[in-house]
């Protein structure tokens, strides 16, 4: 069964059961919602407009965290509306969380790294500021520059009127790591590789597999439903929770969203990014 099924499994049990219907509120009155106060509130719209959204939201309601999906913002003028306070809004690029990913990183020293992401469709335009921002984190360093070296034509995703893109993306860090991402047609490979030093890692995503110099082993992804779960018992249990702030993750979609618009030959395009 796959992953998507298997969450839909679980959603229609969830529902089926009697006792978690009482769980769920419907509401369309703004009345009502000024009224109530929301421990957490995920924001999972599409990425245009997605800043002056959460501005809106935040002077409807009352809602003590926010976890807003990437891309945080494809608006290029929004970046200059942020006049709200930013405390409390997480944005969900959860690689760090994520268990190849949080072997990768417990292994590693302070220093630079290199690393490459591969694959095809994997939605590079979509997915990239995820990798982007654990390079980051493991680094310990702030992006320095995104360079888009190639840009194909775009392609339809299933997701209907929506589309991505093949290319090559470099980016730069501070002190000196490299991240390497790649989108290529008729490629079998989906892999991820880090390198620090003498240590080296490779994450296949088609098996599964994490390999550490002769070792590997099949290390298995959590289902994004078992994250948002972990998420929420932190925020309720510490207050906080393992990923980039709002304020942490605005500078790296800006860089990414300025050089992509530049090698946009048709502008409209941004709008049917996810």
């Amino acid at each position: 069964m796959t992953k998507k099924k298997t969450a839909q499994k679980k959603m229609k049990n969830f529902f089926c059961n009697n006792s978690n219907k009482k769980k769920l509120v419907f509401c369309n009155k703004q009345k009502i919602i000024k009224n109530k106060n929301f421990f957490l509130g995920f924001l999972c719209t599409y990425a245009f407009n997605r800043i002056r959204l959460i501005k809106r939201i935040k002077k409807i309601c009352n809602i003590k965290y926010f976890i807003v999906e990437k891309i945080l913002e494809s608006n290029i003028s929004n970046f200059k509306k942020i006049e709200f306070n930013t405390k409390n809004i997480f944005v969900n690029m959860p690689l760090r969380n994520i268990q190849p990913f949080r072997i990768i990183e417990s292994k590693l020293n302070k220093g630079k790294i290199n690393a490459i992401i591969k694959g095809e469709n994997w939605h590079m335009i979509c997915n990239s500021l995820h990798y982007i921002n654990y390079i980051s984190y493991s680094a310990k360093s702030l992006v320095q520059s995104i360079s888009i070296k190639k840009l194909e034509k775009p392609y339809k995703l299933v997701r209907q009127n929506f589309i991505d893109f093949h290319g090559k993306i470099a980016v730069s860090y501070k002190n000196g790591s490299k991240l390497n991402i790649i989108s290529q047609k008729k490629t079998n490979k989906h892999y991820f590789y880090l390198k620090q030093g003498t240590k080296s890692f490779s994450y296949n995503f088609k098996n599964e597999e994490l390999q550490s110099k002769n070792k590997s082993f099949v290390c298995k992804r959590e289902l994004t439903s078992e994250l948002s779960s972990r998420f929420f018992r932190s925020l309720l249990k510490k207050g906080i929770v393992n990923l980039p702030t709002f304020d942490e993750a605005l500078k790296e979609n800006y860089l990414f969203i300025k050089e992509f618009l530049k090698n946009l030959k048709k502008k409209n395009y941004i709008l049917k990014i996810t």
